[in-house]
């Protein structure tokens, strides 16, 4: 189960790593591969074809951008587009990678300081937010400590799935593990 959220377990099929940085390296091939095209092209000097035929539709201005790409603004404009394209896909697969290792880092210190008691659903109202059609949901537990102590108050926003809903309601009990320094890090272990 992860932490802070009710889903069932269900098998999770996780992409290769590797993946999203093989296609950011396709992509970036394929742009480097139309400069050099449109760079030999530039180069070479016009055919004259006998019955002198006018260009095409669309044909002169293809041509334009073509010798716009090789000559020296467009090589810089060529590089702001693929560093533009690679930083946002280098931003989101750092994003995926080190919240999924914070997430395993959360679970391990709850495994290894995690104290277990009893949490009693207090109070919970619906916020704004829907996560794959499931309703976050504000909550409010006391959490009796099992070596004893005065409950503690946490509130936790939570997505709540159809199953778990009717053992979210006020008044009901659920086992927990939290961390004694920060309350707020638990997860429900029934």
């Amino acid at each position: 189960m992860s932490l802070g959220a009710i889903r069932p377990k269900a098998p999770i099929a996780h992409a290769p790593r590797w993946k999203g940085i093989g296609r950011m390296l396709g992509i970036l091939l394929v742009v480097v591969a139309l400069g050099m095209m449109a760079r030999a092209e530039a180069h070479t000097p016009p055919r004259h074809d006998r019955y002198d035929i006018p260009p095409l539709e669309g044909q002169q201005e293809f041509q334009d951008f073509k010798r716009f790409l090789v000559s020296e603004n467009g090589i810089v404009t060529l590089a702001i587009f693929a560093l533009s394209a690679a930083i946002p896909l280098l931003l989101i697969g750092g994003y995926v990678v080190f919240s999924r290792n914070s997430r395993r880092k959360v679970a391990a210190l709850l495994e290894r300081d995690g104290v277990t008691g009893v949490a009693c659903v207090v109070s919970f109202e619906k916020t704004s937010v829907m996560v794959n059609y499931q309703p976050r949901v504000r909550f409010q537990f006391d959490i009796q400590p099992d070596a004893g102590g005065p409950p503690i108050r946490v509130e936790k926003a939570l997505i709540v799935t159809v199953m778990d809903a009717p053992r979210l309601q006020v008044g009901m009990t659920r086992k927990v593990r939290y961390l004694p320094s920060d309350p707020k890090t638990f997860h429900f272990e029934d």
